[in-house]
């Protein structure tokens, strides 16, 4: 058994935030170039006479606000960052088609299409990487791509006459060179070749970087999703060492099984004690009762499994394997006892008592594919559960079972308090207290 399945996050909702918030720093860098275009084109039509140029720019600054009236409206969507970018290329085709350099227009088309046209396209290219969406740069560079070849084949298919780099003769003058170059006729076909090599692989290599940016944020969301499952069935309570070895086996939590020490402490007179107190008192006591118990497990390394009224069930070596677990559970149990005998809890003193037990336990996720809860069940949680029982008539605190007795002898003075019948057991059972 496994954990719920996750939704498989496409795109988490930090993400989401990140992508509108890419798109209004693209709106507003795109702005800013476009603000900057303008005013050289407004300085260069007091030689040109042509003020084309000012309203194309001026159109282009008008679509860049209607975008980012969407986003702060909340309407916009992502097939919109298609929608604009394409907006964005078609307006610059439709510029290398239609604009003159002149007021006049006596300078050959494809002049200014070599002058100029490639360079917004890359543009067009950088400020949908801003987007933080693969798809958008994706499709900008390809896009960008057939615009260009589609302006250059409109362009020259209405000339009469073409040249290109293949014209120039083998060891060519300067003076050649420039002629060629200058020649209104010329087209350069191999250099939009080297254009279209650019503007493709600029936009792969953005396209590339960004996806890998997504996959570490989507990544770490399904990390992050994942760990609060597992908190979800543990409860607040979870080691980060346990949550983090969960997490690199896969989320994995049962059905196992495997000798632990299951740990359950109880409070003394607590009946009466809910009895005598009102209820918002008496949680306030359970709640910083269970505060200071869910740090002390943590601290030696064991998971609260559950809590019951007023009491704690505690696994170690489940679900996560440790080696001196016995060792952890007994030193546990001992502070556990030491900090309740010595602290109030919101004001109220406390007594409790525990009982240990070792041996095999079985584990896993029970309950609906809704909710499910980790637990832990077999003779030996019984066993510890009695043996805290048992304390109240043997006049003890913290009582342990032979098997966890024998793991810890050599570390922990040990006396054997009796050997008795417990409840569910047909044999009697020996058991053991801590010296002093």
């Amino acid at each position: 058994m496994q954990l719920p399945a996750l939704t498989v996050l496409k795109v988490p909702p930090d993400l989401e935030t990140a992508e509108r918030q890419g798109m209004v720093l693209a709106i507003i860098l795109r702005t800013l170039i476009l603000l900057v275009l303008l005013a050289i084109v407004i300085y260069w039509t007091s030689f040109t006479g042509n003020y084309s140029g000012v309203l194309v720019l001026s159109g282009f600054l008008a679509l860049g606000l209607v975008h980012y009236l969407l986003i702060r409206t909340g309407l916009e969507r992502r097939w919109h960052r298609l929608l604009f970018i394409t907006f964005d290329i078609v307006g610059i085709a439709l510029a290398g088609l239609f604009v003159p350099i002149t007021a006049a227009g006596d300078v050959p088309q494809i002049m200014i299409f070599r002058l100029h046209y490639a360079a917004p396209l890359f543009l067009v290219v950088a400020i949908a990487a801003l987007t933080l969406t693969p798809s958008v740069v994706l499709w900008a560079g390809l896009a960008s791509t057939v615009a260009m070849w589609t302006v250059f084949g409109i362009i020259v298919s209405g000339m009469s006459r073409t040249v290109s780099w293949d014209a120039l003769p083998r060891n060519a003058t300067r003076e050649q060179f420039l002629a060629m170059f200058l020649d209104p006729d010329f087209i350069g076909q191999s250099t939009r070749l080297v254009e279209t090599i650019t503007l493709l692989g600029t936009s792969l290599l953005l396209a590339t970087a960004v996806a890998r940016a997504r996959a570490v944020v989507i990544a770490r969301a399904q990390a992050e999703q994942q760990r609060a499952r597992i908190q979800s069935v543990f409860g607040r309570y979870v080691p980060e060492a346990v949550a983090e070895a969960i997490l690199m086996d896969g989320g994995v939590l049962g059905p196992t099984q495997r000798t632990a020490s299951i740990v359950f402490v109880d409070i003394e007179g607590f009946t009466t004690l809910s009895e005598t107190l009102p209820p918002d008192r008496l949680i306030s006591i359970l709640n910083a009762y269970f505060e200071c118990v869910a740090g002390i497990v943590e601290r030696h390394g064991g998971v609260v499994v559950n809590y019951s009224g007023d009491a704690v069930l505690i696994a170690f070596n489940m679900p996560v394997a440790r080696n001196a677990f016995a060792q952890d559970a007994v030193a546990c149990g001992t502070v556990l006892l030491d900090t309740a005998a010595r602290s109030t809890f919101a004001g109220e003193p406390l007594r409790i008592r525990v009982g240990i037990a070792t041996g095999p336990v079985a584990a896993g996720s029970v309950g609906g594919t809704g909710r499910q809860t980790y637990t832990v069940y077999g003779d030996t949680v019984n066993l510890a559960q009695r043996l805290e029982s048992e304390n109240k008539r043997l006049g003890t605190r913290l009582l342990i079972c032979e098997m966890t007795a024998a793991r810890v002898a050599g570390s922990q003075a040990l006396r054997e308090v009796a050997i008795t019948e417990v409840r569910g057991r047909t044999q009697p059972v020996r058991v053991f207290a801590l010296m002093g």
